[in-house]
């Protein structure tokens, strides 16, 4: 408690610099602006030398009202296509290892990384696991977690920028469309997923349990027609104001120096995973006759949250987005203790 309460002037002034953010990006028409404008905001001020912070449990919480959001995409014609998805799935699980070689053989040769550090930054997913496991088989803990915040920034920066500019849709709608909810029962029902969802989630050892926990729990509850209002999209705007400003406060406790060398790095290897992932879902998207776009989405590892996001903004399936990029996490969290396990036998 003591610790919350010396960061509470350093969490006010993350929100109310990533506000300001939000509502300079959303005057502009900015891509994604609750989330994107809070994002640079913080981002400036933390290599201003600002101290920011949005601690997780604050992070959390609001992942679960994502999570709700999330689930209003369940709707009972969801599974028209669901047949196809085995197929994406398989692939986007191939898609894992391949582009970890690809990235690791950049960071190896060209940023001079060693060998388990090399590793444990390139793998797409998992930012917490990775850092841990990566460290304790011998990594460098701090290139490792601030390469993985930086790829996940710049994903979430530059795929909607990047969409738009092919596309020329600018992609700034960020809640559902559809009727509000105005029953008391739907909006406590909705309430319940929040808190119930995650629980659950967390004792099955689920991916972002926060999230995904209150989303499956939301999806039952649309897809089966128990609810059919959705919540008012201003709190997700809150959410998204959190959101952003947590990714851009990571960097508060790390020097402008290192962090601006290791972005050079970084830069080169969402280059690799843009590059990847677009050939990739150009493929699958071929085979099964899926949009592109969606497939896109759901292979570009910028964290299932932040790209689900994105799909909504683009009007894409966000529950097609989400449930390959928990396939992609899952993967990693299976795989990457016996990777530790094997490099670290391996050195010593």
């Amino acid at each position: 408690m003591s610790d919350f309460k010396t960061l509470l002037p350093q969490i006010a002034r993350s929100l109310v610099i990533g506000l300001v953010g939000g509502i300079v990006a959303n005057a502009i028409d900015f891509p994604l602006a609750w989330m994107l404008g809070p994002m640079v905001a913080n981002l400036v001020a933390a290599l201003a030398r600002v101290k920011v912070a949005v601690p997780m449990n604050i992070r959390t919480v609001m992942l679960s009202v994502i999570g709700i959001y999330l689930g209003t995409a369940f709707q009972p014609d969801l599974l028209d296509n669901a047949g196809l998805w085995p197929i994406s799935l398989v692939a986007v699980l191939l898609y894992v290892p391949v582009v970890t070689l690809l990235v690791m053989v950049y960071y190896r040769r060209v940023a001079g990384f060693d060998r388990v550090t090399s590793v444990f930054s390139s793998a797409p997913g998992g930012l917490t696991t990775l850092t841990i496991l990566g460290t304790a088989a011998g990594g460098d803990e701090q290139k490792i977690a601030l390469v993985h915040s930086l790829r996940i920034m710049l994903l979430v920066f530059t795929i909607p920028l990047i969409i738009a500019a092919v596309t020329g849709i600018v992609p700034t709608r960020t809640a559902p469309e559809g009727v509000a909810a105005n029953d008391l029962r739907e909006a406590l029902m909705l309430v319940g997923c929040a808190v119930v969802g995650p629980l659950v989630a967390r004792r099955l050892n689920m991916p972002s349990p926060y999230m995904t926990g209150a989303m499956f729990a939301a999806a039952a509850l649309y897809m089966t027609g128990v609810v059919q209002g959705l919540p008012p999209p201003w709190l997700l705007n809150v959410a998204l104001v959190v959101l952003g400003s947590s990714i851009g406060s990571r960097f508060s406790r790390v020097s402008p120096r290192e962090i601006g060398r290791i972005a050079i790095y970084a830069l080169g290897a969402v280059a690799i995973i843009i590059a990847f992932s677009a050939v990739s879902a150009f493929a699958v998207a071929n085979v099964t006759g899926l949009d592109f776009l969606s497939v896109m989405l759901a292979f570009a590892p910028g964290g299932v949250a932040e790209m689900s996001l994105i799909a909504i903004a683009m009007d894409v399936d966000p529950g097609f987005v989400a449930l390959h990029h928990i396939a992609r996490i899952f993967e990693i969290i299976i795989l990457a203790p016996f990777v530790a396990r094997w490099l670290t036998a391996k050195s010593g």
